[in-house]
């Protein structure tokens, strides 16, 4: 005869899968009050209990029953608990899935595996209740839908790639190699950051708030509470906004226990939605400044495929630097420096002779701005590393630009803000190592820039941005008389 306590759990249990298989068929026509969206969100907190429960069981009917826990995996009390456990923290996901957000395939494996389970475990409990021993193998079946059950909530939760990524590391986690120059500001600077913090909880396998954000129309959609960005209102937009509330908060993103947004790249996303948040955008449009010049420097630049060559002494290199010639590592620990060459009252042009005790180290030359002359090319020459070079605002005159193409691996050169013609500047076209130049403030009329972009090919050629000179039509200037504060008249007696 069963004990009152038996009782009630064969009765509790009876009742919970009975629920759990009546609400999954008509699962379409539940609404929820609130208290049960409540408790649809302590799913995650009770969800080990049947886990480690059907996992333990499964275990204990595969081994000898004279062991201890093959006669715990023997009794009906055990099995009762087991599937009560099992049928509520079902009941409690399911009311979570309620609020949307979840790949459908991937949602219903997990719900329909738990439900398997639950009666599974009621149907072991019924038969231990009963006097009759299982077949063995259903200790295996647990097993097997404990490991589904478990695995497809991992993936709702965490994404497909979460269980093998530390052995088979997705493409995406690879850091790829970044040409500055030819870098967007989306797409090499901002998707890598939402790819790291967001998509784990806004991917299609689990559009959390109803957002999507692994593609451009997710992002640019928003969620359910709409866009997640406003283009030049960084602090305005829910994504700056929610990054910067308490961790503790829960509207706070990424959530409290995810990888939270660094300050760099909180800074980067902040800049990126100032400037307009534009999904095409240059960065090499808005450089240099300091936001994207930290950016810079933490990625794999084109400079990490470099040939290996041996650092410059660290004494010829300081004794190199002057009040007006800077020199640095293009990157922590690489041997590539770059120079900057300043307007200074002791400016000298004879720094570039001085240049070739390091000639083989300096990758790119900086010298925007300073006096520099025709004279001093031929020493510009002899860098023969040298892969970006700025000449912009000089005294160069062009005669001499021909000379700059025996630098056989110069990729960008800036000669903005000078006085050259466009027979000074077709010479360089064609270079077949140079991929940028820069031509912007020269005085070119546009049938010469026409010829020059004809002949330029692949050559990326930046003349900035034409001035508006479009002319409003404005209305005409209406007077109108301004209200008095007071509309009648007061009585001061």
């Amino acid at each position: 005869m069963k004990n009152r306590f038996a009782t009630i759990l064969e009765n509790l249990r009876l009742f919970l899968s009975i629920l759990l298989v009546f609400l999954l068929v008509f699962e379409k026509y539940i609404h929820l009050p609130a208290i049960l969206a409540v408790l649809g969100r302590m799913h995650p907190l009770i969800l080990h209990f049947p886990i480690t429960l059907a996992a333990v069981g499964g275990l204990g009917l595969l081994i000898p029953a004279k062991t201890e826990l093959a006669n715990w995996a023997r009794r009906m009390e055990f099995w009762s608990i087991t599937a009560s456990i099992t049928a509520l923290t079902a009941l409690f996901g399911l009311f979570l899935s309620r609020e949307g957000g979840y790949d459908e395939a991937t949602l219903n494996w997990h719900k329909y595996s738990a439900a398997a389970l639950t009666l599974g475990a009621g149907y072991l409990a019924w038969r231990f209740g009963k006097g009759k021993v299982p077949r063995w193998d259903w200790g295996l079946r647990i097993l097997v839908l404990t490991l589904i059950c478990g695995h497809q909530g991992g993936v709702l939760t965490h994404g497909s790639n979460f269980l093998l990524e530390p052995i088979r590391p997705s493409v995406a986690a690879t850091p790829m190699v970044v040409n500055v120059q030819q870098a967007e500001m989306f797409r090499d600077a901002v998707r890598p950051i939402l790819e790291k913090k967001c998509f784990s909880c806004h991917n299609p396998n689990k559009t959390k708030g109803d957002l999507l954000m692994t593609t451009l129309e997710g992002i640019k959609k928003g969620g359910e509470n709409g866009a997640i960005f406003t283009p030049f209102r960084p602090d305005s937009s829910q994504m700056i906004q929610m990054a910067l509330l308490p961790e503790a908060d829960d509207r706070h993103m990424p959530p409290q226990g995810k990888p939270q947004l660094t300050a760099e790249e909180l800074k980067v996303l902040h800049f990126w939605i100032k400037k307009g948040a534009d999904f095409g955008a240059k960065v090499s449009a808005f450089l240099p400044n300091d936001t994207l010049d930290a950016w810079v420097k933490s990625i794999p630049t084109a400079a990490a495929a470099l040939p290996k060559i041996s650092a410059a002494s660290p004494k010829t290199i300081e004794g190199l630097k002057s009040n007006f010639c800077n020199i640095r590592p293009i990157a922590q620990g690489s041997p590539y420096l770059e120079v900057v060459v300043f307007n200074h009252q002791d400016y000298q042009a004879e720094v570039f002779k001085k240049l070739q005790k390091i000639s083989k180290n300096i990758y790119r030359l900086e010298a925007s701005g300073a006096p520099v002359t025709d004279k001093e090319l031929k020493s510009i020459t002899g860098l023969s590393n040298l892969r970006e070079l700025g000449l912009g605002k000089t005294k160069i005159t062009g005669k001499n630009l021909t000379q700059l193409r025996e630098l056989k691996h110069l990729q960008i050169l800036k000669l903005h803000g000078n006085q050259l013609k466009a027979k000074d500047i077709e010479p360089l076209l064609g270079s077949s190592s140079i991929q940028a130049l820069y031509l912007w403030g020269n005085p070119l009329p546009e049938k010469d820039l026409q010829k020059l972009r004809k002949k330029a090919s692949k050559m990326q050629l930046d003349i900035g941005t034409p001035p508006d000179t479009a002319v409003l039509q404005l209305n005409k200037p209406v007077a109108e008389k301004p209200l008095a504060y007071f509309q009648t008249a007061l009585n001061w007696s």
